[in-house]
């Protein structure tokens, strides 16, 4: 899972998984930038499992399935459930651009500037400084450029 920057997020990924039925459990890992989940596999595919977590709030995360991925059964009463880790996809067509921002006064003015751009056709990810005036956006050049 690539786009996480600290636990919180981590923290919103689990409750909002988690609270889907076909989800029997999530472990998330900020430092490998993954997610551990049991699910049912006759409910639930791994790439619908990769949507849900894109689509959490703030909806910057970029998902990919491990490669290998098998089932799991710990007991019989679980044998329809699989253990999926979900790593970082590596995204060659992005790029990263950091822009200088002046006028920002508090982190209510972060947060709006890194609502409104993440928006953006194109922009995979934002991170604004309040301390250094800048901000730094991932984002696809073939959608989007730095203007």
């Amino acid at each position: 899972i690539d786009g996480m920057h600290c636990k919180s997020w981590v923290s919103n990924i689990e409750s909002a998984l988690s609270t889907l039925q076909y989800v029997s459990s999530i472990v998330v890992s900020l430092e490998s930038r993954s997610a551990v989940v049991k699910y049912s596999a006759s409910s639930v595919t791994p790439e619908a499992l990769s949507k849900a977590i894109e689509a959490v709030s703030p909806g910057q995360y970029r998902v990919s399935v491990a490669s290998g991925v098998g089932s799991a059964s710990t007991s019989p009463s679980s044998s329809s459930l699989q253990k999926t880790p979900l790593n970082i996809v590596s995204q060659p067509l992005t790029q990263e651009t950091v822009i200088n921002i002046d006028g920002m006064t508090c982190n209510s003015c972060v947060q709006s500037i890194e609502g409104v751009i993440a928006k953006k056709a194109g922009v995979k990810s934002i991170l604004v400084s309040l301390a250094n005036s800048s901000g730094t956006v991932e984002y696809d050049p073939l959608l989007t450029s730095p203007e």
